[in-house]
């Protein structure tokens, strides 16, 4: 009902084209984090996960955390945002582009509205952190275009697996550390 809302207060933002296809790699020279949450309602719990990989599409770094007592789907995607930018961070990277499939929070960010909302208090931590680097962006991608940082089943009403699995397989010419 709050991402509805949301959605709703933001019509008047330009909204994303809806992609057809996977992941995509990062521009040269910079580094992707995929975040994804999943959210069980009826038990409060959340699971989130973030991917970080490089130019050529090699796995650098992932996480993945279980959360209790959240209030909504809003609050874990924030937080999955947040952890993301602490995995980017503690691996020195300087250009990144953040990827989240949650449209409420994406429109969220771009606003100025944050400071008035349920998940104030993250809204304000990933701005400062984005500051943290040398060049940052800030993308929406439709969920089959962040399947990498989707939570694996049973964590949540919704997800995928995460894991060396299930990751597309990397350019011959990089070696990929699963983390």
């Amino acid at each position: 009902m709050v991402e509805d809302l949301l959605c709703t207060a933001q019509g008047d933002k330009k909204q994303p084209q809806r992609v057809k296809h996977g992941w995509k790699k990062p521009e040269p020279g910079r580094y992707k984090v995929n975040t994804d949450a999943a959210f069980q309602e009826s038990s409060s719990i959340a699971a989130t996960g973030a991917v970080l990989r490089d130019e050529d599409g090699c796995l650098i770094a992932a996480a993945a955390k279980r959360y209790m007592h959240l209030s909504d789907v809003l609050t874990a995607e924030a937080i999955a945002a947040r952890d993301g930018l602490i995995l980017a961070i503690t691996r020195g990277c300087q250009r990144i582009t953040l990827d989240v499939d949650n449209l409420a929070l994406f429109n969220l960010m771009q606003s100025d509205m944050g400071e008035r909302s349920v998940v104030a208090g993250l809204w304000q931590e990933i701005r400062e952190l984005s500051r943290m680097f040398e060049d940052f962006k800030f993308s929406f991608v439709y969920r089959e275009g962040n399947e990498a940082a989707r939570p694996g089943p049973g964590q949540g009403e919704r997800g995928g697996a995460l894991g060396p699995q299930n990751q597309r397989a990397p350019s011959p010419t990089c070696t990929c550390i699963y983390v």
